[in-house]
């Protein structure tokens, strides 16, 4: 009887044990699955994060083209830049170069070049650099705005335009004008002693608002419209020279 009575004990705690374990390990695979669930949350979230730019020339160098960051890939399009011995790529907060993040090296010949970013935390930027690490200088840069999927209100209320010249000036290029930029593509201009760019609702200059002075080394540039202003009550962009009260040219939307 006692062996048949220690037989029964022997088993009753064998099936505790038992049942204890398929919990912890019931518990382990829902941890590991929530684990898992947020990984695979954290990386769509990464995926769905788009940012664009268009590059300008820094230090007297030449560099254009378009950067576009989507679906964990840096996209260079139409890129083209000033030869350097060692020129990369990098992604940097601001203006500050020398606390960017490293992410490849240059093809001097490849005006379409792709880069891998998936263990790069691309929320945390807002420019690429192009720099040479050999001259330790700076050839060129774009600032990029973040994007999600869905069109966002801003883009809604973009207007590009082509800028002509007036008064036997010659002044070419694109204009694009969002709620809170004003981009110039492929600008040239002739030159004056102090041209500025301004947003016009009408032809008087005086009730007209400067965004800032013409740099013409760059025919790429970018130009912040404050954020007390509504960009849709403007109807051109002109070139205007403050010394010698002159047009230089104008783009109307």
């Amino acid at each position: 009887m006692k062996i048949i009575k220690l037989a029964s004990t022997m088993l009753l705690a064998t099936g505790i044990l038992a049942a204890c374990g398929n919990s912890d390990d019931g518990a382990m695979m829902d941890k590991n699955k929530t684990m898992a669930s947020g990984t695979i949350m954290n990386s769509k979230s990464m995926m769905d994060i788009e940012k664009m730019g268009v590059f300008q020339g820094e230090n007297s160098h030449k560099v254009t083209g378009d950067v576009k960051i989507a679906n964990g890939k840096l996209m260079l399009t139409n890129f083209m830049t000033d030869e350097g011995p060692d020129l990369h790529v990098y992604l940097g907060k601001g203006t500050d170069v020398s606390t960017a993040k490293e992410i490849a090296k240059i093809d001097l010949k490849d005006n379409m070049q792709t880069v891998d970013l998936t263990s790069v935390a691309v929320e945390e930027y807002d420019t690429v650099f192009i720099y040479c690490n050999k001259a330790h200088e700076l050839f060129g840069s774009a600032m990029i705005s973040s994007e999600k999927s869905t069109p966002k209100k801003m883009d809604e209320s973009r207007m590009t335009a082509q800028f002509k010249g007036l008064n036997g000036k010659k002044v070419t290029g694109m204009v694009t004008v969002t709620d809170h930029k004003v981009q110039l593509s492929k600008f040239m201009s002739d030159k004056g002693p102090d041209l500025h760019i301004y947003l016009m609702k009408n032809d008087k200059i005086e009730e007209a608002i400067s965004l800032g002075k013409i740099d013409f080394k760059k025919d790429n540039q970018q130009f912040t419209i404050p954020q007390t202003m509504n960009s849709n009550e403007y109807t051109k962009v002109a070139i205007y020279c403050d010394e010698a009260h002159v047009y230089f040219g104008e783009a109307a939307f």
